[in-house]
């Protein structure tokens, strides 16, 4: 599985949690920056920020460093004989280079792609749209308190700029922390008679390593 992951959050997380449970051993590879900047615009993180970030994920095995954007056919063949990668893993939502073409096709062209689902309510783009948000509101010169956080709560619950007209237009977050989830990132492990436990709190805004 590939990815920039920048400005790791708990969308990255459960993807990585997935991708690790289609198989034994999960290879990460980390787009550098200057794919990134080709492919999406300049990263919040730098490459070294965010490959220390996903070195410390529990479900991820190896960590590769400067892998390419889009999987060619000589990537692919390097993956496949040089690491023994058997299958690449992607989220459902679309991954498109910038003419537009899909950058896992060749991967799709071999029946070597296996998808997860995308987590819904949290994104990058979300993240940022929040900072904004709180950096437009506080630098208002007669700020309205009330318009201020309707707009925050806007942006937590999801915001998604229509690209047509320049309006904005809200969507449920569909993340909900369940007993069910909290298990899946747990490692099931119970502490044995005489074990020191220790406890850890914090906000934890922002995650990174």
């Amino acid at each position: 599985m590939d990815g920039c992951f920048d400005m790791f959050h708990y969308g990255h997380a459960n993807a990585i949690r997935q991708a690790r449970a289609c198989g034994d051993y999960l290879v990460l590879g980390v787009v550098p920056d200057e794919e990134v900047i080709m492919a999406k615009g300049p990263p919040v993180m730098n490459e070294d920020e965010r490959l220390c970030t996903v070195e410390a994920v529990r479900w991820v095995d190896e960590v590769m460093p400067g892998v390419p954007y889009e999987i060619t056919e000589e990537f692919m063949t390097e993956l496949f004989e040089k690491h023994k990668i058997d299958f690449i893993v992607h989220g459902d939502d679309p991954c498109l280079l910038p003419d537009g073409t899909d950058a896992y096709a060749a991967a799709k062209r071999v029946n070597r792609f296996v998808t997860i689902k995308r987590t819904e309510g949290v994104s990058s783009t979300d993240i940022v749209g929040r900072m904004l948000m709180c950096t437009r509101a506080s630098s208002c010169t007669s700020p309205n308190v009330s318009e201020q956080k309707t707009q925050l709560r806007t942006f937590s619950q999801g915001l998604e700029a229509l690209e047509e007209g320049g309006d904005e237009a809200t969507s449920v977050s569909h993340f909900l922390p369940t007993s069910r989830r909290f298990v899946q990132f747990s490692s099931g492990k119970k502490p044995a008679p005489g074990d020191k436990i220790v406890y850890l709190d914090g906000a934890f805004d922002m995650f990174h390593a």
